[in-house]
């Protein structure tokens, strides 16, 4: 019986780290869920003559502002654009590297952060928190990070 995904890509060459061939690829939830075989999907699209490349990582970025001593530093970037120019190279996933502001912990500062990139971002991503005032209360917060 063939596979039910959300999205079929028919016919494009899948190149993986070691190989090259046509084949289909399904889709489901937004995961690669299948590569060739039997497929059924209401939405396809026809890759024919293209090539299917697996998305690039790229875990160190700044698109959220540096907030020190009440003033904010910019990036080139936030993640509206960021994103975008990392989806149209082909990035998928990028890993921000987030600064706390003063007098937030480093939860509160991923929440932060994540809020902002949830409206914004087009493409996946990873929050890294700074931490740049190590005090016991900062440091007793890395294992629920961590979780």
């Amino acid at each position: 019986m063939a596979e039910r995904v959300d999205l079929a890509i028919r016919g494009g060459t899948v190149v993986t780290a070691d190989s090259k061939s046509t084949a289909d690829v399904g889709i489901r939830d937004e995961r690669v869920v299948q590569i060739g075989g039997e497929m059924t999907a209401e939405n396809e699209i026809d890759a024919a003559g293209k090539l299917l490349l697996p998305g690039g990582v790229d875990m160190h970025v700044h698109l959220s502002p540096v907030e020190l001593g009440g003033e904010t530093i910019p990036w080139a970037d936030d993640f509206a654009s960021g994103s975008r120019a990392a989806a149209a190279g082909g990035v998928t996933t990028v890993g921000n590297i987030t600064f706390t502001r003063e007098g937030d912990g480093l939860g509160a500062t991923i929440e932060r952060v994540a809020a902002e990139a949830e409206q914004d971002s087009i493409v996946d991503f990873v929050l890294h928190p700074v931490l740049i005032d190590p005090t016991p209360e900062a440091i007793a917060e890395i294992p629920r990070l961590a979780e």
